[in-house]
């Protein structure tokens, strides 16, 4: 759990010789550095009533119900809960 070991990643991520470097995940513990492939799908969902685009507010509550299997709103910036 030592940042000193990550660092040298993150710096050489950061670096130009890293451009090439898009969209990766890596383990960097201790000595070795692994990266996390393949990635496979998981859980999807699609819009009811055909190919349609999705309405930003109606995402949400599909991925919740479906993908995470919860109701949670997630974070409610702004607004006071009521008592």
């Amino acid at each position: 759990m030592n940042p000193g070991n990550s660092a040298p990643m993150v710096a050489w991520l950061a670096s130009d010789a890293a451009l090439h470097v898009t969209g990766q995940v890596f383990r960097a513990v201790g000595s070795t550095i692994t990266h996390y492939a393949p990635w496979t799908l998981g859980e999807g969902i699609d819009t009811s009533g055909g190919p349609a685009k999705w309405s930003p507010a109606d995402i949400g509550p599909a991925l919740n119900a479906s993908v995470f299997h919860s109701r949670h709103p997630g974070l409610q910036m702004g607004r006071a809960r009521a008592r």
